[in-house]
């Protein structure tokens, strides 16, 4: 049991940074939708 708020965090970390990505990518893609 000790090992798996260990492995949320991760997870979690990985969702963040993968989101941040989306994000940036939504934003030039609209950018440029836009432009």
């Amino acid at each position: 049991m000790s090992d798996s708020p260990v492995v949320s965090t991760s997870i979690e970390s990985d969702l963040d940074g993968y989101l941040n990505v989306i994000d940036d990518a939504t934003a030039v893609f609209r950018s440029a939708v836009d432009a």
